[in-house]
């Protein structure tokens, strides 16, 4: 129950636990440095917190694995749509009736996760999301192409070597399977 999580999260330090209001449950960028919900809890009941975390960054992703770390083992996940609204979030517990409550995560941008990344840090499975246009799938490479010693043009030119030989299938979503 969010009680029960409520005290969890408390207990990490550094974080400060506000009664928010359901029109606060939306996607929204974190920032970086400073006060701001890195979370949102809503029960079924749709009382709303916020958990706010006062540092950087860094900080920010800690206490969000630290949270995540709690119900790992129990956990749905879902997308709540770009402009949602209460009425989302009702569906939501409607299409998950086994759900009892929601954390809802703030977008970062690619510029924030790649800070991240850069400095060691790693962020809780599941709440950063990206679709990549034509990602290839089935690319599997011998070693020698990320031969160091070698160019990045020797390199490309070793990749497209490879990939000449083999058949294509282009997907009607952005998807290219190499076979």
């Amino acid at each position: 129950n969010s009680g029960d999580l409520l005290k969890k999260i408390g207990s990490i330090g550094n974080l400060l636990i506000k009664p928010g209001k359901i029109n606060q449950v939306k996607n929204r960028f974190i920032q970086s440095e400073g006060a701001d919900p890195i979370c949102m809890i809503v029960s079924t009941d749709y009382q709303v917190f916020s958990v706010i975390h006062k540092g950087g960054l860094m900080d920010k992703i800690e206490a969000l694995n630290k949270i995540v770390a709690f119900y790992h083992e129990n956990i749905t996940r879902d997308v709540l749509p770009h402009n949602s609204t209460s009425e989302d979030l009702r569906i939501l517990y409607k299409e998950h009736s086994d759900c009892n409550l929601m954390v809802v995560f703030p977008i970062f941008t690619r510029h924030q996760i790649i800070k991240v990344v850069k400095k060691g840090g790693l962020f809780p499975p599941g709440i950063t999301r990206h679709v990549i246009k034509n990602r290839c799938l089935n690319v599997n490479l011998p070693l020698e192409v990320f031969n160091p010693e070698l160019s990045v043009d020797k390199q490309n030119r070793l990749l497209e070597e490879i990939l000449s030989k083999r058949n294509v299938r282009l997907y009607e979503e952005p998807t290219i399977y190499f076979e």
